[in-house]
């Protein structure tokens, strides 16, 4: 399968809760390099303000569905999946933070590497703003093209 800048990527984020996280993950989704994008925001009934925040960022690139009752994470991903219009999917978090140039990198390597199923990149996680405490995986940089299912499996018995 070839994949080029007009094929159009689905961002799932499903949230819960977040009214202090979402709008920076709208705006870092906003930010991409890549343009041929929608994001879909699961909300599984949160009860803080986080829709009233998110009918506030007018683009049309972003849908907003509320679940009829709780779902769960796993739930409300399956319920994007299904709305999703896209060739490709992608799912973010709603307090994840992208670098402009994650989805632009992932859609050339699913390019570059057409057998691929999927591709990841790593990241940071965070306790305090601007102070990463690890990072998520041991390569930093450069692309891995492997079966990265038997890691996966190791590392949970390990």
């Amino acid at each position: 399968m070839s994949y080029q800048q007009h094929t159009l990527v689905s961002c799932v984020m499903p949230t819960y809760n977040r009214r202090a996280f979402i709008p920076h993950a709208i705006r870092y989704f906003l930010r991409q390099d890549y343009e041929n994008k929608e994001l879909i925001i699961i909300d599984d009934g949160s009860d803080d303000n986080t829709e009233e925040i998110i009918s506030q960022i007018k683009d049309e690139r972003i849908q907003f569905h509320k679940t009829e009752k709780r779902l769960g994470i796993t739930g409300t991903r399956n319920k994007g999946l299904r709305i999703a219009d896209g060739e490709l999917i992608a799912f973010m978090d709603s307090d994840d933070l992208w670098a402009a140039s994650k989805l632009e990198k992932q859609v050339a390597a699913l390019q570059q590497y057409p057998d691929a199923g999927f591709s990841l990149t790593g990241g940071f996680n965070f306790k305090k703003p601007n102070e990463p405490i690890d990072f998520f995986y041991k390569q930093r940089e450069g692309i891995k093209y492997d079966n990265i299912f038997i890691f996966f499996s190791l590392k949970s018995y390990l």
